[in-house]
């Protein structure tokens, strides 16, 4: 009788695979967006600011993970990404 039990449950997991997939999928997203909020809500971190003029620019960048394992000073980074080509793809 358990043998039938685990083999129906396995059955049934197998019928809804995509649904358990996405599910878990979703909750792994949850889960880093969770831990990202919860790093940036400490001191010396800031949340984005999103403007129209395209490209990106970071101000001293930080990692957290490198923050923690370095045994000397962490020194933040400057980072200039800038827009120089714009396609407009058309049908």
């Amino acid at each position: 009788m358990l043998c039938r039990v685990g083999s129906d449950m396995g059955r049934e997991i197998s019928e809804k695979y995509e649904f358990f997939r996405d599910v878990v999928q979703n909750l792994g997203v949850l889960d880093c967006l969770l831990s990202l909020a919860a790093v940036a809500s400490l001191p010396g971190y800031t949340k984005p600011e999103f403007v129209d003029t395209g490209g990106i620019e970071v101000i001293g960048a930080r990692h957290p993970m490198v923050e923690q394992i370095l045994v000397d000073a962490f020194v933040p980074n400057d980072i200039q990404l800038k827009v120089l080509i714009s396609l407009s793809l058309t049908s």
